[in-house]
């Protein structure tokens, strides 16, 4: 792909009378091309090197369009175009007669997959785990707290702990989406959580009485949650273009493997939206007690299990370990949450029993097949 600097036509002369015509460029494995610019903004299938009309910065995957706005601003300072490609910050100086300093819009704009993660992702992934690292602080550790650190007053405990065990699941994915090399280990948790969040959305408008107004965190808390679904399904929806097929070096997860995650993730969603749509009945046979609104965010926290329903659409074992790492983090934490909080459970229901075996069981299992593929994996 090409990416184009727009100069207006007045400053044209001053670049047709340097010799080579060309301004110098550090570009990874690129060097500047045709220096004389016009201010004409063809569609890019008509711009293949067109000397005399269009400064080639370089043949990238990025396509950065420019429009009036983003004329020069000032004459006889020093020019420094700064623009990101690929992760890298590429300077290009071009000469003080020329005016002031013009800028670049990065509409990454790409003409093939290449699997990378763009920038607006990990943006957007960076600044969530900031939310979620501090939700996680005032939940888990101190669950007894909420009334005065939280959105709402949470009871019992256990309610808070499962919460706070998502938010740190969720800090993980994050900080894995913002320094991960390749899309396609990432994008199966795009969904769940973008689901997760509409949930959670809704129903703060459902029982918007319940929350304390006055507290900063409520506000942070709707905030939140009134914009995290759009912003995370819209990473989603950008940064799908550059998802890649497997190849012959990747490591597959075995037929048997996939479909159980499909199983344990199907029964999880069908769990979360009983508990999201019928809370007056799923709170009679639910292991601690619940309100409608908590047994709702429970229920919006069981639906992440959606991510393990597409583990057969992808079976790359680096497509399948990220959620699934995910998972193990959230699950271990309401785990040992279970216990700190065992006092709240009632014994005589089976799903009390179902839970902790449950869990146990796919805990273990996790484990047993992350060292299994990723022996696998270096055995290629």
């Amino acid at each position: 792909m090409i990416i184009f600097i727009w100069i207006h036509a007045d400053e044209q002369a001053a670049f047709a009378a340097d010799d080579d015509r060309h301004i110098p460029v550090q570009q990874h494995r690129q060097a500047a091309e045709h220096s004389l610019l016009g201010d004409a903004l063809p569609a890019p299938e008509q711009c293949a090197d067109t000397a005399g009309e269009f400064f080639v910065v370089c043949h990238a995957i990025i396509v950065a369009l420019l429009d009036d706005n983003f004329a020069p601003n000032g004459v006889g300072n020093a020019i420094a175009i700064t623009q990101t490609i690929m992760g890298v910050c590429v300077e290009v100086p071009l000469p003080a007669r020329l005016g002031g300093l013009m800028t670049v819009r990065d509409l990454e704009t790409p003409t093939a997959a290449d699997d990378r993660v763009l920038a607006f992702t990990r943006g957007l992934s960076a600044a969530i785990v900031g939310f979620l690292v501090v939700a996680f602080a005032v939940l888990y550790p101190w669950p007894t707290d909420t009334g005065r650190l939280f959105a709402w007053h949470i009871v019992p405990t256990m309610t808070a702990m499962v919460l706070g065990s998502a938010y740190l699941g969720g800090a993980y994915f994050f900080i894995r989406v913002a320094t991960a090399s390749s899309w396609h280990t990432v994008k199966a948790g795009f969904l769940p959580v973008a689901l997760f969040a509409t949930l959670l959305g809704v129903a703060t408008i459902v029982h918007w009485n319940k929350f304390i107004h006055s507290h900063v965190a409520f506000w942070l808390w709707a905030g939140l949650y009134f914009t995290t679904p759009f912003l995370v399904l819209g990473g989603w929806l950008r940064n799908r273009r550059m998802d890649v097929s497997a190849i012959a070096d990747d490591v597959l997860v075995p037929v048997a493997a996939t479909w159980t995650l499909t199983i344990l993730g199907a029964v999880a969603f069908i769990t979360g939206a009983v508990l999201y749509l019928a809370p007056a009945m799923a709170m009679r046979f639910w292991p601690w007690q619940l309100t409608p609104l908590t047994c709702r965010t429970i229920g919006a926290v069981w639906c992440l299990g959606v991510a393990g329903v597409a583990a057969p659409l992808d079976r790359r074992w680096t497509t399948v370990r990220i959620p699934l790492h995910t998972a193990a983090v959230m699950m271990s934490l309401m785990f040992i949450a279970g216990i700190r909080a065992s006092a709240e459970f009632d014994a005589g229901k089976a799903l009390t029993w179902l839970l902790a075996v449950g869990f146990v069981v796919v805990i273990v299992a996790i484990a047993v097949l992350s060292w299994r593929m990723e022996r696998r994996k270096l055995m290629r």
